[in-house]
């Protein structure tokens, strides 16, 4: 993690002492951490097999850091969970002025225990659609499309949004770390009056290629990065027509946008920019601008709105829980809205000073974000 010029770095020593018997053998661990913006598999974060039986990695991490982790074996797939196989909170080590050292044992992973019952959190009208072709990518993807309130009693057409990481979406017991609340969030809003009716269109993400898919540019130090455009253009080219095929959709770009959050906000930001005959409505939540040596800051300064676009921004002021960097990734939003702004972009802000890198934090801020958004 990059931190201010001058700023003081301390050792954080991990030491896992203890896995699961059924551990592959010649597994590789990783810690994957806020520090790392919460990759899998970071190259920094791979932890060395010791003579003594131990795992072990050191971290360069900035004095006053509040660092949150997870074990895994290189994907979240293989995410480390609890005896039972429940999820378990991350890790946390509060780094003061001083080299620190935690010694730690893995439970369960993911993929190597059954997983503990979680009930299913979906309250809306959730059609899941297994197995949609995506030979771009390489293979089939799971959809997950939510209609709005009254949508089997009509033969109105509705806008549609985009959104990625889809099994975080609408149920808890698909998500990685809890779900947005989408559908709870808009059949409120449909009760109350405030809000007309939208199709979201979930899209899972592809677990461990993940950062290929979120991001056009590579990002030499994590390996990362680099089909964004391919991903991009399945979203403009194989699954849009598909969905307006399917469902009683408003097709114009007028009335089609496409969001996300981290990684999933920046590839929204870049396809939103690249198909404006596609989105006039984009949405990045917590934004992953610095990805790539921030090569998405670079793009942005090149953007010129050819066409009119609504552009959502947010940051939460407690996203990587160290001071310093915390004001750095807002300092990066606003300057990513200005830049917008130059570019002709209509654009709205929002800061929410006390909110960390979570769906929890999201859920919060998506009823604004998708009425401001597709407002009249």
């Amino acid at each position: 993690m990059g931190g201010a010029v001058g700023e003081s770095t301390v050792s954080l020593t991990l030491v896992v002492t203890r896995v699961p018997a059924a551990t592959p053998p010649g597994a590789v661990l990783f810690v994957a951490s806020n520090v790392h913006g919460w990759v899998a598999a970071p190259g920094t974060g791979r932890l060395c097999r010791t003579d003594d039986g131990t795992w072990e990695v050191r971290l360069a991490v900035p004095a006053g850091t509040r660092v949150e982790y997870k074990l895994t074996r290189g994907s979240w797939e293989t995410v480390e969970k609890g005896p039972r196989g429940e999820e378990r909170p991350n890790r946390v080590v509060q780094v003061g002025a001083e080299d620190v050292e935690v010694r730690l044992g893995v439970s369960a992973w993911a993929d190597r225990v059954a997983p503990a019952p979680v009930g299913r959190t979906v309250s809306g009208d959730v059609t899941i659609v297994d197995g949609f072709a995506a030979p771009e990518l390489g293979g089939e993807r799971r959809l997950r499309v939510y209609l709005p309130p009254g949508y089997a009693a009509s033969r109105r057409r509705y806008p549609v949004l985009f959104m990625h990481d889809g099994q975080n979406l609408f149920d808890a017991s698909s998500s990685f770390a809890g779900e947005w609340e989408v559908d709870e969030s808009l059949d409120a809003l449909a009760r109350e009056g405030r809000f007309e009716g939208l199709i979201v269109v979930g899209l899972d993400n592809a677990g461990e290629a993940r950062l290929d898919e979120y991001s056009p540019w590579r990002d030499r130090q994590l390996g990362k990065g680099g089909r964004g455009d391919i991903y991009a253009s399945f979203l403009v080219r194989t699954l849009k027509p598909f969905v307006d095929r399917t469902w009683r959709t408003l097709p114009d770009r007028e009335h089609t946008g496409i969001a996300g959050s981290s990684m999933g906000g920046l590839i929204s930001l870049y396809a939103g920019l690249r198909y404006p005959e596609v989105f006039s409505r984009v949405a990045a939540f917590s934004p992953t601008l610095g990805f790539a040596a921030r090569m998405p800051m670079r793009y942005l300064r090149t953007a010129r709105a050819r066409l009119p676009q609504r552009l959502y921004l947010d940051m939460g002021g407690a996203e990587s829980g160290h001071p310093t960097r915390d004001r750095e990734l807002v300092e990066l939003v606003r300057a990513a809205a200005s830049t917008l702004e130059v570019g002709g972009f209509e654009v709205r802000l929002v800061i929410d000073a006390p909110a960390q890198h979570h769906e929890s934090a999201w859920a919060v801020r998506f009823p604004e974000a998708v009425t401001w958004l597709f407002r009249p």
